[in-house]
């Protein structure tokens, strides 16, 4: 409803005339809303909401067809129970797992649901699709081996350092203000630390140049990071500046703050969450491998100018 009162403030169809009173617009099949008592129909919003997100629903009906497809062919079916445990899962990963208390829960579901544009017929849909598509390929999922575990484990269990960074695309450059850094750093760490927010700010391409490149805490094998960014700032003592380190977008060097320990939990204590996160992710995987399959094989033609149009914007 957001959207049609936008879309629907700018102009109304020509066509739309009536009064609140008028029993023929109240009783018509066609009719959407009311603005100042005059109605607007479906037809008078069909363009509209085609243009503005008929693409996406289009593909959401193409998809749920083909894997519907795909499940009678394999004799697959799903009941309510499996599209509990569907919602179960989605739920999970709309919100932060630590909302134990149900309404608190439920709010923050509603509130994610929204910000997506996840209305009741769409989010079942997503659902029986999602369902079906984890019972497809079952058979496809891999258990997750030792290494996997332990990566996880020191992932979200291990200790994080705290950092500072700055990248540009010149490595003379990037080598001269590391020069600078240092040699304030000599005299003091609070000297250093002064330079290299300074610098940040003034010359990093990084996103965290407005915060003087502090980053989100950085682990050994924090997937958010590159590798060679990890290992030399974990070989690097806190205190001190990592060696300039070449990227894909260009060159960096960062100032290695503190560490925060490991919290403590144990790879054994973890063992059923770290399995559980490893089983849903291979599943995951497996279902977009499903849907990119099904994707590449649909024949879809919009038959109508905006939802065409639509069609058409999202795949140029």
């Amino acid at each position: 409803m957001a959207i049609v009162s936008v879309l629907v403030g700018c102009a109304a169809s020509a066509g739309s005339t009536g009064a609140v009173g008028d029993r023929r617009l109240a009783a018509s099949p066609d009719r959407a809303a009311l603005i100042d008592g005059t109605l607007v129909t479906r037809e008078d919003l069909w363009p509209l909401l085609a243009e503005r997100g008929g693409a996406a629903g289009l593909e959401a009906l193409a998809l749920d067809r083909a894997v519907a497809r795909e499940a009678r062919r394999l004799g697959v079916e799903v009941g309510d129970e499996d599209i509990r445990a569907e919602r179960a899962i989605v739920e999970r990963a709309l919100v932060d797992v630590g909302l134990r208390d149900r309404r608190s829960r439920g709010l923050a579901v509603e509130g994610a649901r929204a910000r997506r544009g996840w209305g009741p017929q769409w989010f079942e849909s997503l659902l029986r699709r999602n369902a079906l598509a984890r019972k497809i390929t079952a058979d496809q999922v891999l258990q997750p081996t030792d290494a996997q575990l332990r990566r996880l484990h020191e992932s979200l269990h291990g200790p994080r350092r705290e950092v500072r960074v700055i990248v540009m695309a010149s490595e003379r450059a990037v080598g001269r203000h590391r020069a600078d850094v240092q040699s304030q750093l000599d005299r003091s760490l609070e000297l250093g630390v002064a330079r290299f927010i300074q610098l940040a700010i003034d010359h990093s391409s990084d996103v965290s140049s407005g915060r003087g490149g502090l980053l989100d805490p950085v682990g050994r094998v924090d997937a958010t990071y590159p590798d060679a960014f990890r290992a030399a700032v974990f070989e690097t003592e806190p205190g001190q500046l990592t060696p300039v380190i070449a990227l894909d977008e260009g060159f960096a060097f960062a100032l290695v703050i503190d560490e925060r320990p490991s919290d403590g939990i144990t790879l054994e204590a973890a063992r059923p969450d770290l399995l559980e996160r490893l089983e849903l992710d291979a599943q995951q995987q497996a279902m977009a491998a499903l849907y990119e399959r099904l994707r590449a094989r649909l024949r879809v033609e919009p038959m109508d100018d905006s939802l065409g149009w639509s069609w058409s914007a999202v795949r140029r």
